[in-house]
């Protein structure tokens, strides 16, 4: 075998993104700005050591009931700490029920980690 045990971990070094935590407000009142905080964190590969995130984007996307999206931008409020806000004028329309809220967060030109959850209107 022509590569030494080390070769391709040496040549595929990277940072990537990963989403640790989504914290949505308690009670949801679609008439009010509704206040997500994503905590994330960045993978060292090979290492495996995470540490708070420094850096990167984050945006949130709501799927509407006609399958068109909505899509906010977070704002770093923190080390590891995005927060965005999805405002009252976007979902004062909406119907009681539950939306999809997709994650998306990278920290330079990878893959971004995905995760999604529920924001339930009554």
């Amino acid at each position: 075998y022509p590569y030494d045990p080390y070769y391709w971990k040496k040549l595929l070094v990277g940072k990537r993104m990963r989403i640790n935590k989504i914290t949505l407000p308690q009670t949801l009142d679609k008439n009010k700005d509704t206040v997500v905080t994503i905590n994330v964190s960045v993978l060292d590969y090979p290492k495996d050591v995470a540490v708070d995130a420094d850096k990167g984007t984050v945006k949130a996307t709501l799927v509407l009931p006609d399958g068109k999206e909505k899509v906010y931008t977070a704002t770093m409020t923190g080390k590891g700490v995005f927060t965005v806000t999805i405002p009252a004028a976007d979902t004062k329309a909406l119907a009681a029920g539950s939306y999809v809220l997709v994650i998306e967060a990278v920290y330079g030109n990878e893959a971004p980690a995905v995760e999604t959850t529920f924001l339930i209107f009554f």
